[in-house]
């Protein structure tokens, strides 16, 4: 089970592989990662909750999460996502990457905040 530090970890790692305009982009959004239980609703497992931790938030209604469940999961997985604070479910598939700099890029503060 992940715990606080080893997404900060996960984080700083993902951050350091950007180039210092996105890094300094990206951090003003960053917050001190905490855990949130989301319905997964595919596979007909819409009643049972998993964790993600949200690292950055865009505004009150939108931020970023990572999940090692979910669209997380496996070697293939895509852990990071943009999620809408409104609901307590994980977002469609299109919204989950698998870098943290993707989803910026894909996904900006500007568009989705």
């Amino acid at each position: 089970m992940l715990k606080q530090q080893d997404v900060e970890k996960l984080v700083e790692k993902e951050i350091s592989l950007m180039k210092p305009e996105v890094q300094a982009q990206i951090t003003q959004y960053l917050v001190s990662p905490y855990e949130q239980m989301r319905f997964w609703e595919y596979e007909g497992m819409g009643d049972k909750k998993y964790p993600c931790w949200i690292v950055a938030k865009y505004s009150p209604k939108r931020g970023v999460a990572y999940s090692q469940h979910g669209h997380g999961e496996g070697p293939e997985g895509r852990p990071w996502g943009l999620v809408d604070f409104s609901e307590d479910i994980y977002s469609q598939d299109g919204l989950w990457m698998t870098h943290l700099e993707a989803l910026f890029h894909q996904f900006s503060p500007s568009k989705y905040g």
